[in-house]
């Protein structure tokens, strides 16, 4: 089914921090409501359908940490949310008027037996070595983010780690970890239930990572390696491996790159990179540029983040393809204050022909997010 998305949307957010002191919880909770319409071509021959649906979200994330000793840490953060669309697309629609989830994005415990040294970490951990602004391809096991990413964020503010366990070894100016995850997977009928706790996990992993810093420098060399849950044929194992480099060149400008190489036996070697650029001379005014190759094209990132006023900002960003005339531009005006805050943010997509965005007449996405914080 070929799709000409023609999408007007309206979205309200309303996002509140709620510290849960009796509990020693912090909440962040997330409601969009938004109306949605596409032209749908069912076949080259048949005239555009026009569908329309309206869309209810809201998402929640529950934290908390402690140290019951001076050598004993956990974190766990739990995430939730209702959706009436949660395919994010109107020729989708969910079967019930309403789709609940859930999920432990993180849940480990630290243990520290030399202090600032030695760390040992066991549970559901979240890797992410990447230092990239918009790409972050050393982000190996990244899955997919739960929450809308606005304003050309890199990472979604919300993702969900491994069951794992991790060893750290830190000295002055390095260090060094290993990571390792076990597969855990299920029957259906168990999976009903557990689909609202975690994720199955099919594959063996292990990544090793070495950081240093050398003067305002920070470098990383990371390997992993990914074998399926049913077979231990060579053949079958997927190695990844990559560098980063992440360089202070004075207090305005920062320079970040970092590359990426796959070899598995069933195909060629596949790379990934990026190099990335920002300038920020003064305190919430800033820059960033960033260009990232990977097997799907070329790509670009531009943002600006200018200060309006002393407590409201505007950012503008654009993310275009570096190989035809197509991408996204878009904006957020933000305000924040001592309890509360706001946001005000519209999206374009804009291309060319030859390109996948010259299939839309016009799209746009627009909305309104309003704070609590108390």
């Amino acid at each position: 089914m070929k799709l000409a998305l023609i999408k007007r949307v309206f979205s309200v957010f309303l996002v509140s921090t709620l510290p849960w002191q009796a509990f020693g919880w912090n909440a962040q909770l997330e409601t969009e409501a938004s109306q949605s319409q596409a032209a749908v071509v069912l076949a080259p021959t048949q005239p555009q359908m026009l569908s329309e649906y309206s869309r209810i979200l809201a998402q929640g994330i529950f934290t908390d940490q402690g140290a019951p000793t001076d050598s004993l840490q956990y974190s766990v953060t739990v995430w939730g949310s209702w959706d009436t669309l949660p395919s994010g697309n109107p020729t989708q629609l969910a079967a019930d008027k309403g789709q609940a989830a859930s999920r432990l994005l993180q849940g480990y415990l630290t243990w520290s037996p030399l202090p600032e040294q030695l760390f040992f970490q066991a549970g559901k951990i979240l890797l992410s070595p990447s230092v990239g602004f918009f790409r972050t391809p050393l982000d190996f096991f990244a899955h997919p983010a739960l929450a809308p990413i606005l304003d050309g964020a890199a990472l979604g503010p919300w993702q969900e780690g491994y069951w794992s366990e991790n060893t750290q070894v830190l000295w002055d100016g390095g260090s060094a970890s290993l990571w390792l995850s076990p597969p855990l997977t299920w029957s259906d009928n168990v999976n009903q239930t557990l689909q609202y706790l975690t994720l199955p996990q099919n594959f063996w992993r292990s990544e090793l990572n070495l950081s240093w810093q050398l003067g305002n420098a920070g470098f990383q060399l990371v390997g992993e390696g990914e074998v399926p849950q049913n077979t231990c044929s060579p053949s079958a194992a997927v190695v990844r491996c990559g560098a980063s480099m992440d360089a202070a060149i004075n207090s305005a400008w920062t320079i970040k790159a970092e590359g990426r190489l796959d070899a598995t036996s069933q195909s060629p070697p596949a790379t990934q990179g990026l190099i990335g650029l920002a300038w920020s001379p003064a305190e919430r005014l800033s820059v960033t540029v960033e260009a990232a190759s990977d097997p799907s094209g070329l790509h670009g990132f531009v943002r600006w983040t200018l200060p309006v006023d002393a407590k409201v900002e505007a950012i503008l960003y654009t993310i275009p393809s570096l190989e035809d005339s197509s991408g996204i531009a878009g904006g957020d005006l933000q305000g924040r204050y001592d309890t509360w805050g706001w946001d005000a943010w519209v999206e374009l997509p804009w291309g060319a022909p030859g390109t996948e965005q010259a299939n839309t007449s016009w799209r746009g996405t627009w909305g309104a997010k309003g704070s609590l914080y108390f």
